[in-house]
């Protein structure tokens, strides 16, 4: 004999649905937004934590304040000479940053093609010199043969995530001079030309995240207004609203990938 309970029938003899195919069928718009949202969800995290968590990411920041150590319109008895040549031009210092922004480390079996900074517009490098190294063991060095063409190669041992170095040149010209970089290092389609604030990965991830959440909440309030007791709804919506802005708030002043090294 079979035991096992029988659905609930209606009024009119024909049994009452169960709730969650009911729900289904009378709301299929949101069963697939919310997958929509899972599946964006999913597909962000996964995209993080396989892909842009472990790239390389070599940087490079050019620190907006220089100094002009000599100006030629300005000088009449102060000559400077340069290996026994005399600088007619300006003369200015400029400090740069060179680390690895990204979390697998960088070592000098990965440079594909050799890494040089040079001065844009070339000009003559006076000097060239390390001010900070972030740890003695990444082993960074200068390869100084070839500043009379504006041209600094760098070399090292391994550039772990936010290793790097600071360097200063001084370069025969106006403040206007600035500097590039260039050469291939694995996994690393360009080198970047960094500003002191940037949006990471891991913030676009976060946007995604907070975006769709907030997105799925905005839905289900606007949804849930039709059945009544209006107040509590306008009050979650308003409390969530909160909760967005606060967490990218959050994201914003905690995420950003600053340059790690100091400057003078």
């Amino acid at each position: 004999m079979d035991s096992s309970p029988e659905k609930p029938a209606s009024p009119n003899g024909h049994q009452t649905p169960a709730a969650t195919p009911r729900f289904s069928a009378g709301h299929p718009q949101l069963i697939g937004f919310g997958l929509g949202i899972a599946a964006s969800l999913v597909a962000a995290v996964v995209f993080y934590v396989l892909v842009e968590s472990k790239s390389r990411d070599l940087s490079l920041y050019i620190n907006p304040t220089k100094t002009t150590i000599v100006r030629s319109e300005q000088t009449s008895d102060l000559h400077v000479l340069y290996k026994g040549q005399s600088v007619s031009s300006d003369v200015t210092a400029l400090q740069m940053a060179v680390w690895n922004a990204g979390k697998e480390p960088i070592r000098s079996e990965h440079i594909l093609a050799p890494i040089v900074l040079s001065t844009s517009p070339r000009t003559p490098i006076l000097e060239a010199r390390i001010r900070h190294v972030s740890r003695s063991v990444v082993g960074i060095q200068l390869d100084t043969g070839r500043l009379a063409d504006g041209i600094l190669p760098l070399s090292w041992k391994i550039l772990e995530h936010n290793d790097g170095a600071t360097i200063q040149l001084i370069v025969a010209g106006s403040d206007k001079i600035t500097a590039s970089i260039k050469g291939v290092v694995e996994g690393q389609r360009q080198l970047a030309m960094a500003s002191p604030r940037r949006v990471t990965s891991f913030q676009l991830v976060g946007f995604v995240v907070c975006g769709a959440l907030y997105g799925s909440m905005v839905v289900l309030t606007l949804l849930r207004l039709r059945k009544g007791n209006n107040l509590l709804r306008v009050v979650n919506l308003i409390l969530s609203s909160a909760c967005f802005v606060t967490v990218v708030y959050l994201l914003m002043s905690g995420f950003f990938s600053l340059v790690p090294l100091p400057f003078d």
